[in-house]
């Protein structure tokens, strides 16, 4: 996986971070990357409290075999800023 962009954005509408599965509602900042895997382009949004994780541990994650939906709730020492969900239900939860 290769990072062609990121971009601090205003979400327009409701999105799911990539990183930790919560959904942020209409007017939250978050991060957009868009990457590129062999010869699909994908995007995905980063909530600052994920973003932040990835820039201090960034040399720990191997971003070559992928970064699944929710992958950081695997981290041991990972705190998602959920609001009300708990690490475990987020990890039971599925992308839409």
């Amino acid at each position: 996986m290769q990072v062609i962009t990121e971009t601090k954005v205003k979400i327009r509408k409701p999105r799911h971070c990539w990183g930790c599965k919560t959904e942020y509602p209409q007017g939250t900042l978050m991060n957009r990357v868009a990457s590129v895997d062999g010869a699909t382009i994908n995007s995905a949004y980063w909530c600052k409290t994920c973003d932040d994780y990835l820039a201090k541990h960034r040399h720990e994650i191997d971003f070559d075999n992928g970064f699944d939906y929710g992958d950081l709730l695997n981290f041991d020492d990972y705190i998602p800023f959920n609001g009300n969900k708990s690490k475990q239900e987020l990890k039971n939860e599925h992308y839409n």
